[in-house]
């Protein structure tokens, strides 16, 4: 697990710097580009950083699965999270690469 001294906010803003940045290059394997990914995104939730978590998209999964968001119970406004972050983390995965 990521640990580190760094002063939160520059931790957080370095882990999600680096989420944006990451292409996988002609040289990574598919495998390889999915951990680096993979570990990026780790970093990201231990340092309390979150990733993917945009209105719209929450929304637009509410609506999908046909709950107001507004009214949604813990339980499904935690699986609209869930398929949020994933669908998001799905799309940022495939752009990034190669």
């Amino acid at each position: 697990m990521f640990q580190s001294q760094k002063y939160l906010p520059y931790a957080i803003h370095e882990s999600v710097r680096q989420f944006y940045l990451l292409q996988q290059s002609k040289n990574d394997t598919a495998t390889a580009y999915l951990d680096n990914f993979t570990n990026i995104v780790e970093v990201i939730t231990a340092t309390r950083g979150s990733i993917g978590y945009h209105k719209e998209i929450l929304e637009a999964v509410a609506k999908e699965k046909g709950v107001n968001l507004d009214e949604a119970t813990a339980a499904e406004l935690k699986s609209i999270t869930a398929t949020a972050k994933e669908t998001y983390l799905a799309v940022a995965f495939l752009l990034s690469s190669d």
